[in-house]
């Protein structure tokens, strides 16, 4: 699916300027795809507690492949006229956005349920799928553009796409019961409980009436949970998330600081990107004479560095729990360096010549790609992480909700970016808006990085958790939870 949409990267730009559409346009027709993730999003986990996630996902392979032949099929329809080919790109860009968040939330809900306690190295292999889709789609699409013209790559990738499909409706799982979602106990969550069944009963030989107290609090503590935690996101379909757009964001507000921090750098991570997609091509062109095959394999580089070592930085995440925002922010203020050092200062005031600055090209591809490993699989994880941590347990609905939270921020930022780099661009040139990117990932560094300095000097005797109970793989007990209002495992 990634290689559907990501073949466009290297030839659309190219091939719209010939057209004689403007940059603000051909920003459009891309930011038009992330507009599409964005509306969707906010309500694909409302669909995805009502239907089901896989048939969320089937449905969104299934637009994804349509779109993407009707894309390729665009020119022929609107001939000459280029106000139309315009709108029925954005058109089509739209749904294929839209698609895109179906799937993805699927993707993500699923995997981040189903291994909880590698939920890192999981996500991280689900993106560095996505990383690969461009190390496939980028080439492959500027090759077949090259050879055979604009319609082909679109066609023959969307047919790909259609043929998934089939085997994604025979590998779908049984959809589990709203109580076992509620519960969500594992063979180790079982044997836990065991354990502290036995530990109860040797302690109740030294301390009569123990047991019974225990059993007794089980069923009948049903006092509401502590002040600023999650609103339950219980087990029966009446009480999911809400549909409309201002339940969610009502619903949104209750999750905690350090999620909002992650969503933002999000924000500010996916920004960079859905600029960088447009107009990398064009300024390898212009500035180093490649051709658009040669310019998909910059690109490959890049996706095969990140595809590869996703995985990877994804397990370290699940090691470091929730000081996962630490990597993050350190990972985002080692990127603004870079950035700034291929500013237009290099071909300008320090007047490198042709053969440095591809070397530096090839060094600042290889540290982004790095950098990015480190930052982009562990946002979801965290973000999940930090609201099930406040919350005390988890259920499949909070899931979809917390990913529809995290992707409608990266949605965003996909949106905003294109349109915030046009002028840069106006004024720098590429390497102009790639300096410019250097402030807010530096800003936002900083914020995290301060925010948690002083959660560890405001409680430097309490550890936080390094995962949440359901990333430990184990339930949350009664005994286990402390001060008044929490909630009993029934």
């Amino acid at each position: 699916m990634t290689s559907n949409y990501a073949l466009m990267v290297t030839f659309f730009p190219i091939y719209a300027a010939e057209q004689g559409m403007s940059n603000y346009l051909i920003s459009t027709i891309f930011a038009a795809f992330d507009v599409g993730k964005l509306a969707t999003s906010i309500f694909a986990g409302k669909l995805a507690s009502r239907f089901g996630r896989w048939p969320v996902l089937v449905w969104g392979a299934a637009q994804i492949s349509v779109v993407g032949i009707a894309i390729g099929l665009t020119p022929d329809v609107a001939g000459d006229d280029i106000n139309l080919m315009a709108f029925l790109f954005t058109v089509a860009r739209l749904a294929q956005g839209s698609g895109v968040a179906l799937s993805q939330l699927s993707i993500f809900a699923v995997l981040s349920d189903e291994f909880p306690a590698n939920r890192g190295l999981v996500v991280g292999s689900a993106t560095s799928m996505i990383a690969l889709g461009y190390f496939v789609g980028a080439p492959v699409g500027g090759a077949l553009f090259t050879v055979f013209g604009f319609r082909t790559p679109f066609i023959s990738l969307s047919l790909l796409v259609a043929l998934c499909i089939p085997a994604m409706a025979a590998l779908q799982p049984a959809r589990r019961s709203a109580e076992s979602s509620v519960k969500n106990l594992t063979a180790a969550d079982s044997a836990a409980e065991a354990r502290e069944a036995d530990a109860t009963t040797a302690t109740s030989s030294s301390h009569p009436g123990t047991t019974e107290l225990a059993l007794a609090g089980k069923p009948s503590d049903t006092r509401a949970p502590p002040s600023g935690s999650l609103p339950a996101a219980t087990a029966g379909h009446e009480h999911a998330p809400t549909s409309d757009a201002l339940g969610w964001l009502l619903r949104a507000r209750h999750l905690p600081a350090d999620a909002w921090i992650v969503a933002t750098m999000a924000l500010v991570y996916t920004s960079k990107w859905a600029w960088w997609d447009i107009y990398f091509t064009s300024w390898l062109v212009d500035e180093f004479d490649a051709s658009i095959p040669s310019a998909s394999l910059h690109i490959a580089v890049i996706a095969g560095t990140f595809g590869t070592l996703a995985p990877l930085s994804g397990a370290v995440g699940d090691r470091l729990g929730n000081r996962r925002t630490t990597l993050i922010a350190g990972a985002m203020g080692m990127l603004a360096v870079v950035y700034l050092s291929m500013g237009p200062w290099q071909p300008g005031a320090w007047g490198w010549s042709i053969g440095t600055r591809r070397a530096m090209l090839y060094v600042y591809m290889v540290t982004d790609a790095l950098m990015c490993c480190l930052v982009e699989p562990q946002l979801m994880p965290q973000m999940l992480s930090t609201a099930e941590a406040k919350a005390g347990e988890t259920d499949e609905h909070q899931t979809n909700f917390v990913t529809s939270v995290g992707q409608t921020a990266m949605n965003l930022g996909s949106v905003v970016g294109p349109y915030a780099a046009v002028p840069m661009i106006g004024v720098g040139g590429f390497r102009g808006a790639l300096a410019a990117s250097a402030v807010p990932f530096a800003m936002v560094s900083v914020w995290a990085l301060l925010r948690t300095a002083a959660d560890a000097a405001a409680s430097p005797s309490a550890r936080r958790p390094s995962a949440s109970p359901k990333e430990q793989g184990r339930p949350v007990h009664p005994s286990s939870r402390s001060g008044p209002g929490h909630r009993a495992r029934s």
